[in-house]
C-alpha cells in the first residue's frame, strides 16, 4: 500500500511540472516601443520588449521585405505603421501574425539595403546602412539606450534560461551513519537513483529550483548471529534549492524531505524474518552542474540526510552521507 502511494505521488508531481510548463511556454509578452536614430551614414532601428528576447528573421522578394517574428509576444503598444523613407527602408508595419506572435516588417526600397542585427536583454537593433559605405559605420546614440556599436555576437547559452526541466540518473556511494549497519553491511553500499528538476529564474543567472528523485539502495550482510541478512532502503526526496549559473559551472545549494521504505529480511528461521518500517526524514545537499554540452550536464553532489526508524521498540537510523554523479539532459522552456 506504502509503495502505491509512492506511485501516486510521483505521478502527482509529473503532472504538476508539464502544467508548469505549459504555463511558461504559453507565457505572453509585449513589444513595447520602436525608436529610430540616424547618423550620416546610417540608421538604427530599436525593438524593445518586456521580455527577455527571442526572435526569427528572414528576408523577402517582390517587393523587398525584412520580416522579424517574436515569439510568445502576444500584443504590441507601439504605432502599427510608421513611416521612415531613409537608408532604403521605407515603412516599418507592426502586427499579430499568429496568437502568440507578434511580426514587424520592414518594406524596403528597390535597392535593399544592407543591414546586421544588434541585441541586449530586452531589445533588438536593426541597423541599415546603404551599399556604398565600405565599412559599417558608427550610429548615433540615443539618450536612453545606447545602440551597440561593436557587432554582437550570440550568447553562450548556458545549461539554464528562463525556465529548465531536467532529467538525469545517478549512482554514488551511500555511507551509513550507524555502526549497527556499517558492522553488517560495510561502512558504505552504491545506489542508483533517478531525479526530475524544475528551474526557473527569478533574475539573470539566479535560478531557483524543486525536484522530485529516488534511489535504490540494496546489501547483503552478515549478522552477530552469522544469520545472512538482507537490507533494501529505498528513500523518495522531495528538494528545494538555489543555483546559481555560471559559462561552464553552476553551484548550489538546497534542503529536501524524506520518505523511505525501509526493509531488513532475516533467514525464515529467525524469530522475526522482516522489518519494515516508512519513516520520514530531512537532508541538506550542496554540489555542482558542469555543462557538457548545450543540454547535457554532470552533476557532482554531497548530500546528508538524517532519518530514524522504529520498530517493536528498536530505533534504527538510516540516515548517510551520500557522495553522487548524475547525468542530466536538460529541456529548455
Amino acid at each position: 500500500m506504502k509503495k502505491i502511494k509512492i506511485s501516486i505521488a510521483f505521478m502527482v508531481f509529473l503532472f504538476l511540472v508539464s502544467s508548469l510548463s505549459l504555463g511558461q511556454t504559453q507565457s505572453s509578452g509585449e513589444l513595447t516601443k520602436i525608436t529610430i536614430a540616424k547618423s550620416e551614414s546610417a540608421m538604427g532601428i530599436q525593438i524593445e520588449l518586456d521580455k527577455a528576447l527571442k526572435y526569427e528573421s528572414f528576408p523577402l522578394l517582390n517587393p523587398n521585405r525584412l520580416v522579424i517574428d517574436f515569439p510568445q509576444v502576444v500584443k504590441f503598444s507601439c504605432d502599427p505603421l510608421t513611416e521612415v523613407n531613409d537608408f532604403g527602408v521605407l515603412t516599418i508595419r507592426v502586427a499579430k501574425f499568429k496568437p502568440d506572435v507578434t511580426r514587424v516588417v520592414f518594406n524596403l526600397a528597390d535597392k535593399r539595403p544592407s543591414y546586421t542585427f544588434r541585441e541586449n536583454e530586452r531589445a533588438l537593433n536593426v541597423i541599415f546602412w546603404l551599399e556604398e559605405e565600405k565599412e559599417k559605420p558608427a550610429v548615433k546614440k540615443e539618450p536612453e539606450r545606447q545602440i551597440e556599436e561593436r557587432a554582437v555576437e550570440k550568447k553562450p547559452s548556458g545549461l539554464f534560461e528562463e525556465m529548465t526541466i531536467s532529467i538525469g540518473v545517478n549512482s554514488g556511494l551511500y555511507f551509513f551513519h550507524s555502526t549497527d549497519f556499517q558492522n553488517i553491511y560495510g561502512e558504505s553500499i552504491v545506489f542508483f537513483g533517478g531525479e526530475t528538476t524544475v528551474l526557473v529564474s527569478p533574475s539573470k543567472n539566479n535560478y531557483i529550483g524543486a525536484s522530485l528523485g529516488a534511489k535504490y539502495i540494496s546489501k547483503s550482510g552478515v549478522n552477530h548471529h552469522s544469520e545472512r541478512v538482507e537490507l533494501t532502503i529505498i528513500p523518495v526526496s522531495i528538494s528545494a534549492f538555489y543555483l546559481r549559473q555560471f559559462k561552464t559551472f553552476s553551484p548550489y545549494i538546497g534542503v529536501g524531505l524524506d520518505y523511505y521504505d525501509y526493509k531488513e529480511t532475516f533467514p525464515d528461521a529467525a524469530d522475526i524474518p522482516t522489518i519494515s518500517s516508512y519513516p520520514w526524514g530531512t537532508h541538506v545537499q550542496v554540489g555542482t552542474y558542469l555543462r557538457l554540452a548545450s543540454s547535457l550536464s554532470l552533476k557532482v553532489y554531497f548530500k546528508y540526510y538524517e532519518a530514524r526508524a522504529k520498530e517493536g521498540g528498536v530505533e534504527k537510523n538510516l540516515g548517510g552521507n551520500e557522495y553522487g554523479l548524475s547525468l542530466a539532459y536538460h529541456f529548455k522552456i
